[in-house]
């Protein structure tokens, strides 16, 4: 992508940048779940479910990111980039996240639950350490980079 754009005319030093700054997500990201990995059996990817309506005039469609399963059932995984964790509010009632429960239970999936996996895309703050030893607030951010 970086060639990509260099060669349609953003500045090398502006692409570099960019190029930068998304290395060192993707980097923390595989970091992180490295480390908090969960065990869990990869049932599919991408997987697309179909689920025609009582009166078979209509057909709800939905496409899961990833289903997953452990010893409660299946969990459909969510994956969303953004630069804001929405509130537990907002996530309670996406619609998008709803209709896929439904669709997947309806296709005989026991759903335990919906996990949101956030990749956040704006840079996490730095974490501050205090005289005593413990941590400043960290601007609302839930990770922090792994260096």
């Amino acid at each position: 992508m970086y060639r990509w754009a260099v060669e349609r005319g953003m500045p090398g030093e502006e692409a570099g940048d960019i190029r930068a700054e998304v290395d060192r997500i993707i980097h923390n990201y595989i970091d992180y779940w490295a480390a908090h990995a969960k065990p869990w059996k990869v049932v599919a990817a991408e997987k697309k479910l179909f689920l025609k309506t009582a009166g078979g005039e209509h057909e709800l469609r939905a496409t899961l990111d990833l289903i997953v399963e452990d010893r409660d059932g299946h969990w459909i995984v969510e994956h969303k980039s953004t630069q804001h964790i929405p509130s537990a509010d907002w996530r309670a009632v996406d619609p998008q996240t709803a209709i896929q429960y439904v669709v997947a239970r309806a296709n005989k999936y026991n759903v335990a639950g919906i996990i949101f996996n956030y990749l956040l895309t704006d840079e996490p703050g730095r974490p501050r350490v205090k005289k005593d030893g413990g941590f400043y607030a960290n601007n609302g951010k839930t990770t922090t980079p792994v260096f």
